[in-house]
């Protein structure tokens, strides 16, 4: 395996990290669909059967992705090329600021969307008003905690 410059090393290194975090979180969610699975088959666990066929393919779908996650990251841990090839590809300015962009017109998609459900959902039902102004909130300060914590540290 040849050198890796620094930068290389460091990105290597949150490849590591970021990979960890997506097989524990793979894995709490198998065991979640596990406990559902065992809940609903052999438990009394009341719960509408489109309900847990939904909340079935949605943790299957999720832990998948990211075990192709860990199965990706790991092909680019082997491989020094590809690694200087990912991070380049993760750091040039011009994709940094297009995933910049692109992740705030989704914020404005989002926080119009839940808005407009939460007006709507007032007239149907409060249910679902509340989720949508819980989830409203959740952003908001989500931001907010982010935003105070990322100008401490850059």
């Amino acid at each position: 395996m040849q050198e890796l410059s620094k930068q290389d090393q460091k990105y290597l290194k949150s490849l590591k990290r970021r990979n960890h975090y997506y097989l524990i979180a793979a894995l709490i969610l198998v065991a979640c669909l596990a406990i559902l699975f065992l809940g609903t088959s052999y438990y009394e666990l009341k719960i509408n059967q489109r309900a847990s066929d939904y909340l079935s393919g949605f943790l299957l779908a999720i832990a998948a992705v990211l075990f192709i996650y860990v199965i990706r990251n790991r092909k680019l841990i082997k491989d020094p090329k590809l690694i200087k090839r990912e991070r380049i590809k993760n750091s040039d300015e011009r994709n940094v600021e297009i995933m910049k962009k692109s992740l705030q017109f989704t914020s404005y998609f989002m926080m119009i969307t839940l808005v407009l459900t939460s007006v709507i959902g007032s007239f149907l039902s409060e249910a679902i008003m509340q989720m949508a102004s819980l989830l409203i909130a959740l952003f908001f300060i989500s931001y907010l905690l982010c935003y105070l914590y990322f100008k401490k540290r850059l």
